[in-house]
């Protein structure tokens, strides 16, 4: 029961890690799905059933939510947002 809650607790700060870095991960599955799925890619949505889809998709979203938490754990920005801050507020 503690193993559960403790797995359960991980997976929902991981979501807040990447809710924190939203445009970063949002990047992210575009950069994972795009060259994989479309046909100037590999073109492996054509081959892909709606059940594969699914188990792509959350594979994407658990690499995500993995690499927000890793970024949370080290205490860092996501990459875009911190360019998008230095884009915004560098001094003039």
């Amino acid at each position: 029961m503690v193993c559960q809650a403790a797995a359960t607790s991980t997976v929902i700060d991981g979501a807040r890690a990447a809710r924190k870095r939203s445009l970063s991960c949002y990047l992210a599955h575009s950069l994972m799905f795009s060259p994989l799925l479309a046909a100037w890619g590999l073109g492996l949505g054509e081959h892909l059933t709606s059940a594969t889809m699914v188990l792509f998709a959350v594979g994407v979203w658990l690499v995500t939510l993995a690499g927000a938490y890793a970024l949370e754990r080290a205490g860092r920005q996501g990459p875009m947002e911190a360019a998008l801050r230095r884009l915004v507020y560098r001094r003039t």
